[in-house]
């Protein structure tokens, strides 16, 4: 098994999308970004989860909003 990829901090993740670690929060908030909770305030990031996000905002593609329509598509009529 390949040893897995260092977590990322606040700062670098900000760094890496060249942002504020105050957007960066928010974006934890607002779910967009997941995060690995170690307890008490302390997060870290999964260096892929942080590509994945990158590539679906080039896609212009909101991660959200995406899943809300898979659900809805998966979901069956009441009959």
């Amino acid at each position: 098994m390949a040893p897995a990829a260092p977590l990322l901090t606040r700062s670098q993740v900000a760094e890496t999308l060249a942002v504020s670690i105050r957007t960066v929060d928010e974006l934890i908030h607002t779910g967009d970004l997941p995060v690995v909770r170690l307890g008490g305030k302390s997060v870290r990031f999964r260096p892929a989860a942080v590509q994945l996000f990158i590539e679906a905002s080039e896609s212009r593609r909101n991660p959200r909003a995406a899943s809300r329509k898979a659900v809805k598509k998966t979901a069956t009529p009441a009959q």
